[in-house]
């Protein structure tokens, strides 16, 4: 029962935003891809174990996310738009993001709606080593989700048999 409460706990990491990160000046974007990308980390190394895959993991992890479908980042639960619709959306804010960092205020060519009116965004001077690119965290979340998905596919023998 401990390894289920574990994904239980686990699996809300994505589902908020993140509050600190926030007060550092990232935009509220609904959710918080860093955590939910842990997640999936997560369930990956459960399924994917000394480099072969353990069916009745794999099994659990696709019980688990078809329970759960807010684990699957904003895009994927609800009224959400899709994965495409997704990775066009991180995309265009990764790239409104290096536009505010070449051209500061004076950017006004932004393709993503998700920095707001007055878009701002911490810069990697101040941030440092804490620096994070909300649309790179993004297509890192999904990118880590198709690959989990792909480690929980059945064995191409299995299917045929």
């Amino acid at each position: 029962m401990v390894p289920f409460q574990v994904t239980v706990y686990l699996s809300r990491c994505g589902l908020q935003p993140n509050s600190e990160m926030i007060a550092k000046g990232y935009p509220d974007i609904g959710w918080d891809p860093v955590e939910g990308e842990r997640y999936i980390d997560f369930l990956r190394f459960c399924v994917w174990i000394n480099g072969e895959n353990v069916e009745e993991n794999a099994n659990l992890v696709i019980r688990l996310l078809i329970r759960r479908p807010e684990c699957l980042g904003i895009a994927l639960k609800g009224e959400g738009q899709g994965l495409f619709a997704a990775f066009k959306e991180a995309i265009a804010l990764s790239e409104d993001i290096r536009v505010l960092e070449e051209d500061g205020d004076a950017a006004t060519m932004l393709k993503c709606g998700l920095l707001g009116d007055s878009p701002t965004y911490p810069s990697k001077e101040g941030e440092g080593e804490d620096y994070l690119d909300l649309g790179a965290a993004t297509l890192d979340f999904y990118s880590s989700l198709v690959d989990l998905l792909a480690k929980c596919a059945p064995d191409p023998m299995a299917i045929q048999a």
